[in-house]
């Protein structure tokens, strides 16, 4: 049975400065993990379908906003908003007109985007079968990072630009999955 579902955006990020794409950090497994240890007496009661590390900074050796992108799933929409005051008191702050995209920055440990929403929601099942795509196919993640640093070459200065062609390239990637 095919779910639809309004197209995927990301725009309104945590800033509007320009895209950056670095070479893979080792530590942003480890980052991921300290704010995992912050997120879970927080919200863990709610987040059923867990608290993941999503994004390429969640595969090992390819390059990536130096941003750790979480994804927490909850069983219902009442516990994906009783999340939201949790998050709100660990510092998160709405980055998307709805309030299921969050954005954390710490001047220790760097940025976190947030995406919280129930697990029915096909984008939950969705950015965890694209990591696991990029983790198990090192060639489909180097493409990836490629076709993300031509998308910065056109449009570096223009988050929302990026933002949106990324979400389509994401998109044509998921159509084949």
């Amino acid at each position: 049975m095919t779910t639809t579902r309004p197209p995927r955006t990301r725009t309104g990020t945590t800033t509007e400065r320009p895209v950056r794409i670095c070479p893979y950090d080792a530590e942003w497994p480890r980052l991921f993990e300290l704010e995992r240890a912050a997120l879970e007496p927080a919200i863990g009661t709610w987040a059923d379908g867990g608290i993941h590390h999503v994004g390429s900074t969640a595969v090992r050796g390819i390059d990536a906003e130096p941003v750790i992108d979480i994804l927490v799933g909850t069983a219902a929409e009442a516990g994906r908003r009783a999340c939201l005051d949790p998050l709100a008191a660990l510092g998160y702050r709405h980055s998307h007109p709805d309030d299921r995209h969050l954005h954390r920055e710490d001047p220790d440990l760097g940025a976190f985007y947030l995406i919280l929403v129930t697990t029915a929601d096909p984008r939950f099942q969705e950015t965890l079968a694209f990591r696991e795509h990029l983790r198990a196919n090192i060639h489909a993640a180097l493409g990836f990072t490629g076709m993300k640093r031509d998308l910065v070459d056109r449009y570096g200065h223009d988050r929302r630009a990026y933002t949106t062609a990324k979400v389509e390239l994401i998109d044509s990637v998921l159509i084949s999955l």
